[in-house]
């Protein structure tokens, strides 16, 4: 097959257009995408900038990654990924299809960004990709582990342990990768149009032609350390640190001389890192940098303060008074103690031996004593673990035999006796997300149940299953015969088809719920793209999902216009935040709704009415995430936080 005769290097003499040297940042890490640039700080932090047309989105990604840290970035169009310090991946954007499919759970190493999906490789190198499925985002089915992975258009590319090419996408229908050079390969990039260009051990760059089949070197005679592709020009770091471009010459152009030490392009443009970690760009893109710095956090109008002597808690997801006075906490990883003030404990429960820990949707996810406790001395868990038996509710036990289980245990001297569990609703699950799981007592003695779509949309909308409802269900009688009682007035017990347990339905992922001093039902919902939901519920509403998220209609106007869904009270977009994941409604601060997000860590105060109108404040905001709110005995709320003390709020009302 002949060679095509390679590019060339753009001419140095030529004239060039530089857009200001911006020495007022130091990065250590460059990212490109269709139309921005972001650069990795030395603190973790992310500055973007672009063209005068993408500047709201820069503001955008500025705002809403404020407060986040990151170990590796990447750039896509119209997205963000980031693996953050704690190596989990964190993705914005105002580009709905790369969040249409979440950022994989876990802990991971590498990252890149294409057109319309993303990739990463896990600690075992493992590779992960979401988003639109145009080629690109489906992954080799073969158990290959991988050292580096590059998302493209529609393409994505990846080097082995022996590091070897792997190629996968629409670009790769032929023999493409038969004729590449054999390895090993030090490193890959693809461009804008799906074309990867190769590094070579020898330092030699080789490129797919546009036909698909055919590889040629751009630069014959260069040898480079490092190597980026835009749209339809390339670039590369030569030994002795200056970079070479070749390809279109608009983009392309002459690059400015001295050494640089990293170099990424986007669609039209490029941006080299100098030694000292100031970025310089050219191309012939009318690029603007910012003048922005990062908001200081706004000064707090809740003080804080450590709960139970300072003690750390891994994974603390619920929390609510125990009997004897002191406050019982549940941990993810399936245990239950109770804490004094002074930070003594005391086990309750430990179920951790037989609690499935996966994803961010599994474990322990909550607990709640009968509110009878004197006469009904019991107490209800909501966890995951394997079946017992392969019979169930859906025909996806058999192939994932994990359960979500509601179970109660007896109560003697003030702990469960895991031995007398008796298991009152199981649920089999398909995907380790969208769970629900937040057990609470209503003023009527009966209990709610908040359960997650189960990563199936379309199942909060039929009435025919549990997955995405809020469920009614008296278990004051409970026994292995008759382990719950369908309220004579539920909702749905005279409609046909539907199960008699739900009370409310059209829920994403309802984590946390509460009921006011009034006996009200607030719901946060956990949003998809758009927004986080607090909601007031009553019996038979439809809270909307899938279609819609929040208020913004997901669907055609005949269709939203038709769902009656009940809007939310309250709703934040994911400038603020990416999760609502505590709600406390009955609390020592009366006709206040505290409600705090995920990501961002902020908490914010509810007042007002229906009528008058809902006033909403933000009350903190110090980055740290919060798992969930609870209040105890005395109506004092608590901020739960991964790896960090349980902290008690202060709040004036």
């Amino acid at each position: 097959m002949p060679t095509p005769a390679p590019l060339p290097i753009a001419d140095p003499g030529a004239a060039f257009r530089t857009f200001s040297v911006y020495p007022a940042r130091r990065f250590i890490q460059l990212a490109a995408g269709f139309d921005v640039f972001c650069g990795l700080q030395q603190d973790g932090r992310v500055f973007c900038w672009g063209h005068a047309g993408v500047s709201n989105y820069v503001n955008y990604l500025h705002n809403v990654l404020a407060f986040a840290t990151f170990r590796q970035i990447a750039v896509g169009r119209g997205f963000f990924c980031g693996i953050r310090s704690d190596n989990a991946i964190q993705c914005v954007g105002n580009y709905a299809d790369i969040l249409s499919r979440p950022a994989p759970r876990g802990h991971f190493h590498a990252v890149s960004a294409g057109k319309d999906h993303a990739c990463a490789l896990d600690q075992l190198g493992a590779p992960l990709c979401w988003g639109e499925d145009t080629g690109g985002s489906a992954a080799p089915s073969d158990n290959i582990r991988f050292t580096a992975i590059a998302a493209g258009n529609d393409d994505t590319c990846a080097l082995d342990s022996r590091r070897e090419l792997h190629c996968w996408g629409r670009n790769f229908a032929f023999s493409a990768i038969a004729t590449a050079p054999p390895g090993p390969y030090q490193s890959l990039a693809l461009g804008r149009r799906s074309k990867p260009c190769a590094l070579h051990h020898d330092g030699t760059v080789w490129c797919l032609a546009d036909a698909g089949r055919e590889w040629f070197r751009p630069a014959p005679a260069a040898v480079f350390t490092q190597v980026t592709s835009g749209q339809r020009h390339g670039c590369g770091i030569n030994a002795a640190g200056t970079v070479q471009c070749w390809g279109n010459a608009a983009a392309a152009g002459s690059v400015p001389p001295g050494p640089f030490t990293a170099v990424a392009a986007n669609r039209n443009d490029t941006c080299g890192l100098r030694p000292e970690g100031y970025a310089e760009c050219w191309g012939p893109s009318n690029l603007v940098w910012p003048d922005y710095s990062p908001p200081a956090p706004p000064p707090p109008s809740a003080a804080v303060s450590p709960a139970f002597a300072g003690r750390a808690f891994a994974a603390p997801v619920d929390l609510f008074p125990w009997p004897d006075g002191a406050t019982a906490v549940v941990e993810r990883a399936g245990s239950i103690n109770s804490y004094t003030s002074a930070g003594a404990a005391r086990l309750i429960l430990d179920l951790t031996a037989s609690t499935t820990l996966d994803g961010y949707g599994w474990g322990m996810l909550s607990a709640a004593l009968d509110p009878d406790f004197d006469r009904f001395p019991y107490l209800y868990v909501y966890y995951h673990r394997q079946s017992d038996n392969p019979a169930g509710e859906s025909d996806d036990r058999s192939a994932n035999p994990v359960v979500a289980r509601l179970s109660r245990f007896p109560i003697v001297n003030g702990a469960a006796i895991p031995q007398d569990e008796l298991p009152i609703l199981e649920l089999s699950e398909r995907d380790q997300d969208h769970q629900g799981g937040a057990i609470r007592f209503g003023p009527d003695g009966m209990l709610y149940l908040g359960l997650g779509d189960n990563f199936a949309e379309q199942n909060a909308a039929s009435l025919s299953n549990l997955n995405g409802k809020i469920i009614r269900i008296d278990v004051r009688n409970a026994s292995a015969a008759l382990p719950y009682r369908i309220p004579d007035d539920n909702p749905f017990i005279a409609t046909p088809g539907a199960r008699p347990e739900i009370y409310a339905y059209g829920l994403r992922n309802p984590w946390r719920m509460d009921f006011d001093r009034q006996g009200r039902l607030w719901v946060g919902d956990v949003g998809k793209n758009h927004a986080e939901e607090l909601s007031l519920v009553g019996p038979g509403d439809n809270l909307g999902w899938p279609v819609f998220e929040g208020t913004y209609c997901r669907s055609d106007e005949h269709t939203c216009a038709a769902s009656l869904a009940v809007p939310p009270v309250i709703e934040y977009y994911h400038t603020h935040g990416c999760a609502i994941t505590g709600v406390v409604a009955h609390s020592k601060y009366d006709n206040t709704v505290i409600y705090s997000d995920l990501c961002s860590g902020r908490v914010w105060a509810l007042t007002g009415n229906p009528q008058a109108g809902w006033q909403t404040r933000l009350i903190i905001h110090d980055g740290h995430p919060v798992l969930s709110l609870n209040a105890d005995a005395d109506g004092n709320v608590y901020l739960l936080r991964p790896g960090r003390p349980i902290l008690r709020l202060e709040w004036p009302p």
